[in-house]
């Protein structure tokens, strides 16, 4: 094209952001779905929908590489086993935006799975999310983000402030997801199972 027809206005399309999480179903899955709905019916809150897998997330951000981001999570799920995460109650984040989440235990085992997807996440995105690499990273399954109102926040980490249920879940399941290429939201690019051992 000639640059005299280059419109000067026009902004390059942005990479796409993407995400490398555990997956997490069964009775732990269903209780995330069910809070899901309880902070959609009772106080107006989607904003975690935007993927609707319920997720631990080691981390993201914007990457033009996904075919290389693909093949370096791929590669360390070929070194993985099935490992659990340990539920401890609610947590909450205020900064930089409200969220409440189901707090996940960081054990030795996970936060070394940790460091092997935020090395590939290094390698092959633009940045990755600051709060999701090492010393940042607080393990947690959201619960509400995105759309909660100070009144909102405040009502329902007082009402979840007793919730003591626990739950020991098996991940056999890790997911890559990609934002959509065609409107708001994310998307699962790739799932891979944990082999079991023997």
């Amino acid at each position: 094209m000639p640059a005299d027809e280059i419109d000067p206005t026009r902004r390059p399309t942005p990479p796409p952001t993407a995400g490398v999480m555990a997956l997490v179903d069964g009775p732990l899955g269903e209780e995330v779905e069910r809070l899901w709905r309880l902070f959609e019916v009772e106080y107006g809150s989607v904003g975690v929908q935007t993927f609707d897998r319920p997720n631990l997330t080691f981390g993201g951000g914007p990457c033009n590489d996904l075919p290389g981001l693909e093949l370096g999570v791929a590669e360390q799920v070929g070194r993985l086993r099935p490992f659990d995460l340990r539920i401890r109650g609610v947590g909450t984040f205020h900064d930089p935006g409200r969220a409440i989440y189901l707090a996940v235990e960081r054990t030795d085992r996970l936060a070394s799975i940790h460091r092997a997807f935020d090395r590939v996440l290094a390698r092959t995105c633009d940045g990755p999310f600051t709060l999701y690499r090492p010393a940042a990273w607080v393990p947690h399954i959201t619960l509400a983000m995105g759309d909660l109102t100070e009144e909102v926040f405040e009502s329902a980490r007082t009402r979840l402030a007793t919730y003591d249920r626990t739950f020991t879940h098996t991940v056999d399941h890790i997911g890559l997801a990609r934002s959509r290429p065609d409107g708001p939201g994310f998307e699962l690019a790739r799932q891979w199972t944990l082999p079991r051992p023997g």
